[in-house]
């Protein structure tokens, strides 16, 4: 009988087994070094501040351009407007005593007469106007609602730069910025008596100028300043209380966004409302 051939098997060593995964460990170990430093070189760099001074509760704020620097506008519980330099986080003067006689809830920013002003809203029932330029009051407070005012938004009307509140005596109200006057009747929502208003935007829709007024009935309606009549049904689809609305274009055509207490944030079409 001839003799057996024998198979000669090569088994790689548990050394070399171990080398390889190494190399292959420290291989990706490196792909994630690279990779984590390519997305922190194209991340925007974040600029974080903190701005201190008011001496209680923040509860509002806007964002303009005051004499070329870009500012935000807060309005606090301790019945003062401060200015600050987004690029400084400084406060641009003195605080703004406002002569509320409570919390500051609302600001919104608007130009008149080629000065940047702001408007405060009260729980005093008032609203004010602040030139942001000297600090200085214009005209005297915006008076005629009988409850809070919650929210205060700013457009054009007829020429015109006005304000629009949202007030817990279930109206909005549009001022006239220039005369310190009330323009028509007051817009009155449906909320209930133990309703909250919780927001107010302005916007363009085509030819007609609008507000978008929310309130803890969790529903948002939008009227026509011109008319101070509503423009078709209510918005519904939040479950409890609309805190804050905001507008803006979207592939060319205007939408609000809302957010509410039931915890979720839900957009609209303003297009429909004037039958674009």
């Amino acid at each position: 009988m001839g003799r057996r051939e024998q198979r000669v098997i090569h088994r790689p060593s548990r050394t070399r087994s171990k080398l390889k995964s190494r190399s292959l460990l420290a291989l990706a170990a490196l792909l994630t070094i690279v990779l984590v430093s390519l997305i922190a070189a194209n991340r925007p760099t974040q600029i974080e501040a903190v701005l201190t001074g008011h001496t209680d509760a923040v509860r509002a704020v806007a964002v303009t351009e005051v004499d070329g620097q870009y500012v935000a506008i807060s309005g606090s519980s301790d019945k003062s407007v401060r200015t600050w330099n987004l690029r400084t986080g400084e406060q641009i003067g003195p605080q703004i005593n406002t002569g509320h006689l409570a919390s500051v809830v609302g600001i919104a920013t608007a130009e008149l007469d080629n000065q940047t002003v702001a408007i405060s809203a009260s729980t005093d029932h008032t609203l004010d106007v602040w030139n942001l330029h000297t600090g200085g009051q214009v005209g005297s407070f915006l008076r005629g609602h009988t409850d809070y005012v919650r929210a205060v938004a700013a457009t054009v009307l007829d020429g015109e730069q006005v304000a629009v509140s949202a007030s817990d005596d279930q109206t909005l109200r549009v001022w006239n910025l220039r005369t310190g006057q009330q323009m028509g009747s007051p817009l009155a929502t449906d909320w209930s008596r133990e309703a909250s208003a919780g927001g107010v935007a302005t916007d363009e829709l085509g030819i007609l100028s609008v507000a978008i007024s929310g309130g803890a009935e969790g529903t948002l309606r939008v009227w026509d300043l011109h008319t101070h009549q509503q423009l078709g049904s209510p918005l519904t689809g939040h479950t409890s209380a609309v805190t804050s609305i905001a507008t803006t274009t979207l592939d060319g055509q205007p939408i609000a966004i809302s957010g509410s207490d039931d915890k979720t944030l839900r957009i609209w079409d303003l297009a429909k409302r004037a039958g674009r």
